[in-house]
């Protein structure tokens, strides 16, 4: 049987945990925003189911990173006020992680928005 007061406390928690993260970290706005502005033109360029599930799986996948990437850099900051060659490692490689999914983001708005882009500027320039 499902408890609904933990279940309740739970989304509470995560609910929390975005809304901080949201306050706290430069990034994780820029990619709230960056993912905002993908499906507000994905609405607008009518894209195809396939192209949202594909859009969907990139935007969750960067944001899901950036929240990963910001408790572990808060707890290496805990563990290891001062920076050592181990904890940096870790932040370079979790910087790395989202520089990744950035660009495979970037890499699939492209192949997904620019040719219907085309198409409409073609359609529109006659």
């Amino acid at each position: 049987m499902i408890n609904t007061n933990q279940f309740k406390k739970s989304i509470f928690y995560a609910l929390t945990g975005l809304s901080v993260t949201f306050a706290r970290e430069q990034n994780f706005r820029i990619h709230t925003i960056m993912a905002m502005s993908a499906v507000l033109l994905a609405f607008l360029l009518q894209c195809s189911r396939i192209e949202w599930i594909f859009l969907s799986i990139i935007i969750f996948s960067v944001l899901v990173g950036e929240l990963i990437n910001s408790a572990t850099e808060r707890l290496i900051d805990l563990l290891r006020p001062r920076l050592s060659e181990q904890a940096k490692f870790v932040k370079d490689c979790m910087a790395a992680v989202i520089f990744l999914l950035s660009l495979n983001a970037l890499f699939v708005g492209v192949l997904i928005f620019i040719p219907k882009i085309i198409q409409l500027l073609k359609a529109f320039l006659g």
